[in-house]
């Protein structure tokens, strides 16, 4: 009835509706039909509105949206995506309780622009198949999958602000951006190498507990440049080939199975954690390092 009234309104008044707002009542009648399970074409057709393609959109599509966006969203009918003016979290207990359902919603629902964060945690349903259709275009805020069963690294083509993969099943890294001004948190996954990171990272880059049955994961691929911290635990690395040749923070690879540090190592800015490895000797270490920086205990380097 408001809709309709506003519509009239401004007919009366012989002056043509604006298009921004338009839009706004369009949407909004969209939200009355999936809640009160009214049709939507039909009720366009009576308060004089097109359609613009919102009758694509599922009821259940609107309704996962709107639980969990922050702010308004919108419908672009020519690419068919959800832009949202805020943020998008699904995320611990409610996703994990109605885990299947939030699956099946999500299934009909493609991003566009999402102008806060983008988050999809603790929902094990969640695969490739899924992401690819669902991943937005870009995302200003942090954007982060976790929790989930994507062996790729799915990643909008623009992310603003860190990269959050952590707890999945990533075996490859692919479609990470060349260069990033924040972090990459890609701890608690599957990688046998870093092949496909970031040439350089402006905040820190963690890869803690891959799992993998055999072998062990190799720095391959390594960002070149690090601003922040690089840290790669209990991984069981043998060697330094391929690391990064400068880090701005701190260095941990404690917990692996290092034997010297010969590699590409040129500068670390703040302290190096080595300790439970299989270091006979520092080998490789960069000079300038100040010793009392240097963690390595549990080694066998002599006392």
């Amino acid at each position: 009835y408001k809709i309709h009234s506003t519509i009239e309104r401004i007919k009366s008044l012989n002056e043509s509706l604006d298009p921004e707002l338009e839009k706004r009542l369009r949407l909004d009648l969209k939200k009355y039909c999936t809640s009160a399970g009214k049709d939507y074409i039909e009720i366009c057709k009576l308060a004089g509105l097109s359609t613009e393609g919102l009758e694509n959109l599922s009821q259940e599509t609107v309704e996962i949206i709107e639980q969990y966006s922050s702010g308004p969203w919108s419908y672009d009918d020519k690419t068919g995506r959800v832009n949202i003016d805020g943020s998008f979290r699904l995320e611990g207990y409610s996703a994990r309780r109605e885990s299947s359902e939030n699956y099946k919603k999500l299934s009909g629902v493609k991003f566009g622009d999402v102008a806060g964060d983008f988050k999809i945690s603790d929902l094990p349903e969640l695969n490739d198949s899924l992401l690819d259709i669902t991943c937005p275009l870009s995302v200003s805020g942090n954007y982060t999958i976790s929790g989930s069963l994507i062996e790729k690294s799915t990643v909008p083509p623009r992310v603003g602000k860190n990269i959050d993969l952590r707890n999945n099943k990533i075996k490859k890294l692919e479609n990470l951006p060349n260069n990033t001004d924040y972090s990459v948190f890609l701890d608690d996954n599957h990688l046998e190498s870093l092949e496909g990171s970031p040439e350089k990272v402006g905040g820190d880059f963690t890869f803690d507990r891959q799992n993998f049955e055999n072998g062990s994961l190799s720095l391959k691929g390594s960002p070149r440049e690090i601003v922040g911290s690089f840290t790669g635990t209990y991984n069981r690395i043998k060697t330094m080939d391929g690391c990064p040749e400068v880090i701005g923070g701190n260095l941990d690879l404690s917990n692996n199975n290092l034997k010297d540090l010969i590699g590409n190592l040129k500068a670390v800015n703040r302290r190096i954690r080595l300790e439970r490895n299989d270091l006979a000797t520092l080998e490789g270490l960069p000079l300038g390092v100040r010793t009392h920086d240097i963690e390595c205990g549990k080694n066998l380097i002599p006392p």
